[in-house]
């Protein structure tokens, strides 16, 4: 180690868990994004709403893949 570096600071994992109400509530959250999606959708062409799915799910798996490398770091 260099004279004046730091130590990194100690790696530690923490799992969570949702209670019943939490999960409950989850459920909740996603059903009502799900139907503001399908009502803001409905009047799109079904290719754009494939189209629309697709890209979103691309853009989450992006976001996770970047949170999970910041929390790598």
């Amino acid at each position: 180690m260099l004279s004046g570096a730091q130590p990194p600071p100690p790696r530690r994992a923490v799992r969570l868990a949702l209670t019943p109400v939490g999960s409950g509530r989850l459920a909740e959250v996603r059903d009502g994004r799900a139907e503001l999606t399908r009502r803001l959708t409905a009047d799109w062409p079904p290719e754009e709403q494939q189209a629309f799915c697709a890209l979103l799910a691309r853009f989450n798996h992006a976001m996770e893949s970047y949170t999970a490398d910041q929390q790598g770091q």
